[in-house]
């Protein structure tokens, strides 16, 4: 098979664990091979569609045995996804007044302008150095006395220090994931994610950086927040986030038994710049995906 082929087929293939149909360009923006131009690409598409490797419909492209009706699904998924966009925004308000909170970006699906009807709004938070444990556990709370634990309104799944930017789990899937990640507040901090993210051009050579910034809200810090910041200042809030630290990986070993100390960490990343909690192994899925 040629090479061309192949990196199209793997970036087909880890689309359709989303369901999600790719137009030429999105191929071309997410593939891992930078020596060819669009037209390149159209080609081999076109190819690929004569030969039966791929199906096309309406100018989109899929594995053979989906049915065209995943456009119309795609469609759909991208007006649910507008709605919960707008729904986030509504909820980076809240969280950009809580205590050592810097940044607020949105990931997952509605990142990537995709819902579903059991979609989460996921969220990276960015914190000030040494408050990230500090924050999982002020969000944990609030999720849990507040929204009674419910996640259509915010599901935290990486939170990070503004001091550590760079993304140390690096593949393909964290490529993605980070490429697509969307601004909500704090577009100066969003761009010195970028930055210290660029690794992502070695997985996506030809990723065009989102200049979409349509969700952002002011960026100007809350009072409320730096009310509560400087109250809490007279406590030693490094060694309780140390501590906090040492309590959420007691927590999660005995909330998941089943998994081994190498799935825990890849999962639930745990260290004083980064916590992660994923409850599905996408990488992995995606992974025996792409090599069937």
């Amino acid at each position: 098979m040629p090479e061309l082929q192949y990196s199209i087929l793997s970036t087909i293939k880890y689309f359709d664990v989303f369901h999600y149909p790719l137009a030429s360009r999105e191929v071309f923006t997410t593939l891992p091979t930078n020596s060819v131009t669009e037209k390149d690409v159209q080609s081999m598409l076109e190819s690929m569609v004569r030969s039966g490797v791929i199906q096309e419909s309406g100018q989109f492209y899929f594995l053979p045995g989906r049915s065209p009706a995943l456009i119309h699904e795609r469609n759909d998924r991208e007006a649910l996804a507008k709605i919960m966009q707008r729904r986030a925004r509504w909820v980076t308000h809240v969280f950009k007044r809580f205590p050592f909170v810097r940044a607020v970006f949105l990931t997952g699906s509605l990142s990537k302008n995709v819902a579903y009807d059991n979609s989460d709004i996921d969220l990276l938070i960015v914190t000030a150095p040494y408050r990230v444990w500090i924050c999982r556990t002020l969000f944990t709370i609030f999720k849990k006395l507040l929204l009674l634990n419910y996640n259509k309104y915010c599901c935290f799944n990486f939170i990070v220090s503004e001091d550590a930017l760079a993304i140390e789990q690096r593949n393909i899937y964290t490529a993605i994931e980070t490429a697509t990640v969307m601004p909500l507040w704090n577009l100066a901090i969003f761009r010195r994610f970028n930055e210290a993210n660029r690794w992502i051009f070695d997985f996506l050579p030809n990723w065009i950086s989102n200049e979409d910034h349509q969700l952002l809200i002011s960026s100007r810090r809350s009072w409320f927040q730096w009310l509560v910041e400087k109250c809490l200042s007279v406590l030693p809030l490094a060694r309780l986030d140390e501590r906090l630290l040492k309590i959420w990986k007691i927590i999660w070993a005995k909330r998941h038994p089943e998994l081994t100390a190498e799935e825990r960490e890849l999962r639930f990343q745990c260290s004083r710049d980064i916590s992660t909690r994923w409850d599905i192994n996408y990488y992995e899925t995606i992974r025996k995906k792409i090599t069937d």
